[in-house]
């Protein structure tokens, strides 16, 4: 009598099968686009430890660091990996019964090496330390004074080395050591799970792959067009979600005080407007891209790059007036009208885009196409 399969192995087996039916995209497997996403993972990643080491008492630093927040940087990091991972999905997902020897060979090993080093550095650091505190031990003992009490003794330089590193780390952890050391944890597993990633990816970026014949025109046309109806239909239901997460957020706003919970979701309802440009502007590129390699509807790609060229540079406006209203005060008032300037107007580029796209998608349905 043949045993059911686990539920665990059906899981495993829809998953399999969600990996190789979903179709390639071509922008993601670009070499240069991986490349891309390598250096603004690792990038991030440098940026966002940096400002984790700064100093609360240094007041001109600690701008940066919240400048490095409200500019987005912890949205680009995630964007990154998840492009990222994307673009690699099929090599990372499968089973070795589904790859070749050569992706085989090359996850294997990034991977290996990934995590090699990941693990290296840790042992670096943890020798480290422990050479650190084993010579300041060592240091200790072996000074004859070290036991005696000499108000008028001068401080050594050990002494007042180690002094200087604890009230620096001391300065850094802040009055909630419990974020900074959570962020620090965070930000190390991030580096963990992407460092192999960027290896595989960079490492495949190099391999010139071998032109594959495409289904015939009439089968991607139509597949482009549902695609791009599915995506302008999903923008304007998460454009009503930005809409009521509006006044959701002010409304906890005024609550927290009563329920700190609400305080967490304050920062959901004012986190998911960024998300939603983001996710807009990655979409569009995308369609642009798709539209370019097809050589398709010239008009409507060159009309939809004009409109997301417009709202990167009014949803950039945003980010650049906080950090003009951080460095200067006296132009807060002035820097938050153009931040809300800026943000309208990137809501309304992005409107027109995904109205241009659901049009692009009729057009495509209808065979009133223009190849370039």
């Amino acid at each position: 009598m043949s045993s059911k399969p686990s539920a665990m192995a059906l899981y495993r087996s829809k998953r399999i099968q969600r990996v190789l039916s979903a179709p390639t995209n071509r922008v993601l497997d670009e070499p240069a686009v991986k490349r891309i996403l390598s250096i603004i993972t690792i990038a991030g990643s440098y940026i966002y430890f940096a400002s984790l080491l700064v100093p609360y008492s240094n007041k001109g630093l600690i701008l940066l660091k919240l400048m490095f927040v409200g500019g987005g940087l912890p949205w680009w990091m995630i964007a990154s990996f998840v492009l990222l991972r994307s673009s690699m999905r099929r090599i990372t997902s499968l089973p070795d019964e589904y790859l070749d020897e050569r992706e085989i060979e090359l996850r294997d090993s990034s991977f290996k090496l990934g995590y090699l080093v990941v693990r290296r550095i840790g042992l670096a650091l943890s020798g480290l330390i422990i050479l650190v505190v084993g010579a300041t031990w060592v240091i200790y003992y072996l000074t004859p004074t070290s036991y005696t009490y000499n108000p008028v003794q001068e401080v050594t330089w050990y002494e007042a080395a180690f002094k200087a590193i604890n009230a620096y780390v001391t300065d850094v952890l802040g009055e909630a050591p419990v974020l900074t050391l959570g962020s620090m944890v965070i930000l190390l597993t991030y580096v963990a799970y992407s460092f192999p990633l960027i290896i595989l990816a960079w490492r495949d970026a190099r391999i010139k792959r071998e032109v594959v014949e495409l289904p015939s025109p009439e089968v991607k046309i139509t597949s482009l067009s549902e695609q791009f109806e599915k995506t302008s239909k999903v923008y304007f239901r998460l454009l009503i979600g930005v809409a009521i997460s509006i006044p959701v957020a002010i409304l906890s706003v005024m609550l927290m005080f009563v329920l700190p919970i609400f305080g967490l979701v304050t920062v959901a309802a004012f986190a998911f407007g960024p998300f939603v440009y983001l996710w807009a502007e990655i979409k569009l590129i995308m369609a642009i891209f798709s539209l370019k390699f097809q050589n398709l509807n010239l008009p409507r790609r060159k009309q939809l790059t004009r409109l997301a060229s417009f709202a990167s540079i009014s949803g950039a406006v945003v980010p650049a007036s906080f950090v003009v209203a951080i460095f200067n005060n006296q132009n807060a008032g002035p820097s938050f009208w153009v931040a809300i300037a800026g943000g309208f107007a990137a809501v309304g580029c992005h409107v027109a885009s995904f109205i241009t796209l659901r049009l692009t998608s009729v057009e495509l349905a209808s065979g009133e196409t223009s190849s370039s």
